[in-house]
């Protein structure tokens, strides 16, 4: 059978799997975390839980230079996740905040599938493993992303913001004019 993998493409799957076979190895995936993780994140994770969860978040259409592995833990006694993300390639990726927070999301969607009756979510650390050639420059907050960083985060802070009508009384309701037909 012949092998159309260019050298680049077997050398970062070769890193790749390399990368992912090794945090298979709880030791190894223990001390990866001990080396990399902020203290306030070691004050309160349980490494004697973490347990590889073996589905990958990692948008497929594209991105072939990239291997991730989601580690479930406890978190002060709660379920939480370590999510590290391995980026294998030459050009840095401004957009890798968006990315982490999507793939987030289809964890926290993940966790809902299987946890339905939790009313809460847990917390995700995520890791980004770079290895890149040039010097790592691209942003590392979300916000940065936006043209007014500090509006946005007021913004999401809440994520929404409720207008709840069944709290005015039907007197002020009244007061607004032609607004007062909508509401």
């Amino acid at each position: 059978m012949e092998n159309n993998n260019t050298k680049d493409e077997k050398e970062n799957l070769d890193h790749d799997g390399i990368f992912k076979k090794s945090l298979e190895h709880k030791k190894v995936a223990k001390q990866f975390c001990e080396a990399h993780l902020p203290d306030y994140i070691k004050e309160v994770v349980d490494l004697d839980t973490l347990e590889m969860d073996k589905e990958t978040y990692i948008e497929q259409v594209g991105d072939k230079k990239s291997s991730d592995v989601l580690f479930k833990t406890k978190f002060d006694g709660q379920d939480g996740f370590i999510y590290v993300l391995c980026e294998n390639q030459s050009s840095l990726d401004y957009w890798m905040p968006y990315r982490f927070f999507k793939y987030m999301m289809c964890i926290w969607d993940q966790y809902r599938a299987k946890n339905p009756e939790s009313e809460l979510l847990p917390p995700i650390y995520p890791l980004l493993f770079y290895n890149g050639k040039q010097k790592y420059t691209s942003p590392k907050s979300l916000f940065k992303l936006f043209n007014n960083p500090e509006l946005a985060k007021k913004c999401l802070n809440s994520i929404y913001n409720l207008v709840d009508i069944t709290t005015t009384p039907d007197n002020k309701i009244k007061e607004k004019d032609w607004l007062a037909l909508m509401e």
